[in-house]
């Protein structure tokens, strides 16, 4: 009986949404740290198991925590379209939609983006709930036509997975940008990186240096626009302060 009185009066401690849906909520880069509540050791488990996730035999190369809380995110802001660039063979997003689709959100546009289609899984490049486009993070204007913007419903949930060219899609982003949408940039996550290079030593290192400095080009576009982009730290800190793929990179403009 002692047990459960503890547990009962222990248990309005725990921060509900209630708590995090505050004037806190939203903050700049510059009150945050660079740092997560995990460590090396940790990260390298967490990355060696994204490699087991599959979809119809595709790689996901999505930890548990981005197959978490991407569609907690995407229900919760009534996210319209969800764009992604890097799908590479297609599986995450693919994943992704049929979530949010076997939820009943069945009006969520899905759009992949990459630069080479040919790694696209036979299944996701037929999929009835996805589009595939080829396309490149540096040629913004080539995807986003006025008849596209006009076709895919805000709120746009934007995923930035390719690495390459993340500052030039950043600034071609902000003009088009509307309040309520969300931007992520993966794998800014120094800790994560480390574990990458220390688990997998043959692994393209020139990959792993762009993603290191893309912490820094997420900061400097942040900076730059002040409060017109927050972190959202209802998400960013979802699993614990910055315990995700990316350090301070979950974004919504305001």
């Amino acid at each position: 009986m002692a047990e459960l009185e503890v547990a009962q009066n222990t248990t309005a401690h725990y921060p509900t949404e209630a708590h995090l849906r505050n004037e806190k909520r939203y903050v700049r880069i510059q009150d945050r740290k660079e740092e997560d509540a995990f460590d090396v050791r940790l990260w390298k488990n967490f990355f060696d198991a994204q490699y087991k996730n599959e979809w119809h035999g595709a790689n996901v190369l999505k930890t548990t925590f981005e197959l978490t809380l991407y569609p907690e995110l995407i229900k919760r802001e009534k996210i319209g379209t969800v764009i992604e660039f890097g799908s590479y063979q297609g599986g995450a997003l693919c994943q992704l939609a049929e979530t949010l689709n076997g939820l009943g959100h069945k009006d969520i546009k899905f759009v992949g983006v990459d630069i080479d289609l040919s790694n696209l899984h036979p299944d996701a490049a037929n999929h009835h709930l996805v589009k595939f486009v080829q396309g490149s993070t540096t040629e913004g204007a080539a995807l986003f036509t006025p008849e596209f913007i006009a076709a895919h419903p805000k709120p746009w949930f934007i995923i930035e997975d390719a690495h390459y060219g993340c500052k030039e899609l950043l600034d071609f982003l902000h003009p088009i940008l509307s309040s309520g949408d969300y931007v992520v940039v993966e794998d800014t996550n120094l800790n994560m990186e480390k574990a990458c290079e220390e688990l997998y030593p043959d692994l393209d290192r020139e990959e792993i240096r762009v993603c290191i400095e893309n912490l820094t080009v997420v900061k400097n576009f942040l900076t730059a626009h002040g409060e017109e982009y927050l972190i959202d730290t209802f998400y960013q800190d979802w699993f614990g302060y910055n315990c995700l793929k990316h350090w301070n990179s979950l974004f919504r403009k305001m």
